[in-house]
């Protein structure tokens, strides 16, 4: 069986971030949405998730905020019940080495052609060292970099931005985050 995904660019299906990413993901990038809390960070994965997934791609998506049947449940508009090639995973307090084993198996069983990781800072350092949060988030963007390229399909993670001293958000520990991304896309609302 053949385990690669033979697309260039996949539509999200969402006008705006397809506008954003010219045309939609590509393989082997990572791709992050960045935003403040509530403002639809999850909802655009989710969207992608089930736009890409009507397309016959097989979809990984990592909840690691809300279970899987409450992100079912609370949106109903999606029919995500009915979309059969989401695999989800809500795993509380993943690591992101088993993070990355999930996503190979994922890609060898499933044969997923793109991975959702809502959101970046709930992932865990695990026996992995790190002496500072800053750290710990370079260690997850450059994991997931390295699975985007080792699966050669697209992983799109969502990010938090949070105030500063002067009420502005930002992504925090910014650079860590930006350097390993291939596109970082800020969603203002």
């Amino acid at each position: 069986m053949d385990n690669k995904i033979n697309t260039v660019t996949i539509p999200t299906g969402i006008e705006y971030l397809d506008d954003m990413l010219y045309g939609g993901l590509r393989n082997s990038e990572l791709v992050i949405l960045a935003g403040p809390p509530r403002l639809g960070k999850t909802f655009f994965a989710t969207g992608t998730a089930y736009n890409v997934a009507n397309k016959g791609i097989p979809v990984g998506f990592f909840s690691l905020e809300v279970s899987a049947k409450t992100l079912a449940n609370s949106l109903p508009d999606l029919k995500m019940h009915d979309a059969k090639e989401i695999y989800f995973d809500d795993t509380p307090d993943i690591s992101i080495m088993d993070l990355q084993e999930k996503c190979r198996e994922m890609k060898s069983e499933k044969n997923v052609g793109l991975i959702i990781v809502d959101y970046l800072q709930l992932i865990q350092i695990g026996n992995l060292k790190a002496e500072t949060r800053e750290q710990e988030l370079a260690i997850f963007s450059s994991a997931l970099k390295q699975i985007a390229c080792e699966l050669d399909i697209p992983v799109f993670v969502t990010a938090q931005l949070c105030r500063n001293q002067l009420g502005r958000y930002e992504m925090k520990l910014c650079r860590s985050i930006t350097q390993v991304a291939d596109r970082t896309i800020y969603s203002w609302g």
